[in-house]
């Protein structure tokens, strides 16, 4: 059992020692605390999907993210080993309702058009509506639960009708506010059908380069082979292989948040930040158990003359247990933890 009233005696014996240990446990406890939870942090991106490590983007040769919108359709029809497709496309926009514009109320949202795959693909849970057809139709709209208690308080929306700048959505569903661990952000889902339903639209031309697509693939397929498949798909080698000099890739879901490219409107950090962050962690924890043990060592012949008193005078075994005992076992079980804990880079 630890002897609080020995540890107090210490303190009161030694408070410089004593203060210079609380203060670098301190300094290095928060410090390691705020690296390692951060790290985690930045770790913990997209891992909430279910089929996190079967869903890939599709991308030209690493470095370009957009694509035509037109790919996803080839990709679905030709490829075995791809099970879900969406496409992808982020719009800010003024969200209002018919009682809100009386009001000359709005809102500024960032809207999502996308296939209603995406619900296949990406872990959205629904609280009202059906995931299976929310998005299949025509200016159709789901809307997550912050936005729709902004335009409806706490009544359910499904069936109203809201206005997108000057284009009015049926609503289908509402789904769980996105995650902050997620690489997009996004405050309503319409339907990407509402962008091809005219045959001369930018979602139905080779040469607008603007959407995202994502896939989910089956857990035994080979990303080489899949990737190979794609690009000898005839419109897509000559749209991308002969004509724009590129391969179509695919890059996994898990390296997104780590993955910069040109126009990137995903939330990324870089690897080696990361890496540096937790060298950081090391050498921090490293500093306090050095300066713990070097201040430590310091009164250790004075320590010991008075335990050896002490002893003479009755005490028991436990009178060796003091403040620097305590707080090295604090320390390198709390640091043990913690490290055990934490995702690696």
């Amino acid at each position: 059992m630890i002897k609080f009233k020995s540890i107090y005696k210490g303190i009161i014996k030694f408070p410089v020692s004593s203060g210079l240990n609380i203060l670098s446990l301190i300094i290095a406890f928060s410090g390691i605390i705020t690296l390692i939870l951060y790290v985690n942090y930045q770790n913990s991106f997209d891992t909430f999907n279910k089929n996190f490590k079967n869903i890939y983007q599709v991308r030209l040769d690493q470095t370009m993210m957009f694509m035509p919108a037109k790919t996803a359709g080839l990709i679905k029809k030709d490829v075995p080993g791809i099970e879900n497709v969406s496409r992808l496309k982020f719009i800010e926009k003024q969200a209002t309702t018919e009682a809100l514009k009386n009001e000359n109320r709005n809102y500024k949202v960032q809207n999502l058009y996308a296939d209603n795959s995406i619900f296949s693909i990406f872990t959205l849970p629904f609280l009202n509506g059906n995931k299976t057809d929310a998005l299949t139709r025509p200016n159709t709209i789901v809307l997550t639960k912050a936005l729709s208690s902004k335009l409806f308080d706490t009544k359910n929306p499904v069936g109203k009708i809201v206005w997108l700048n000057e284009e009015k959505y049926t609503v289908t569903g509402v789904i769980q506010n996105i995650p902050q661990n997620s690489s997009f952000e996004a405050d309503c889902i319409t339907s990407f059908s509402t962008l091809t339903q005219d045959p001369n639209s930018a979602a139905n031309r080779w040469n607008e380069w603007s959407y995202n697509i994502f896939c989910t693939v089956s857990p035994r397929a080979n990303i080489h082979n899949l990737a190979q498949q794609i690009n000898q798909i005839p419109a897509l080698h000559k749209h991308f292989v002969e004509q724009a000099k590129m391969k179509v890739t695919l890059n996994p879901l898990s390296s997104l948040h780590f993955t910069k490219t040109t126009f990137n409107q995903f939330d990324n950090v870089s690897r080696t930040v990361l890496n540096i962050l937790v060298l950081l962690t090391i050498i921090l924890a490293a500093m306090g158990i050095i300066n713990f043990v070097n201040l430590s060592v310091s009164q250790a012949g004075e320590k010991a003359k008075r335990y050896s008193i002490m002893r003479v005078l009755g005490a028991g075994r436990g009178i060796h247990t003091d403040f620097s005992y305590c707080t090295g076992f604090c320390f390198c079980s709390s640091f043990y933890y913690l490290s055990t804990h934490s995702k690696p880079v």
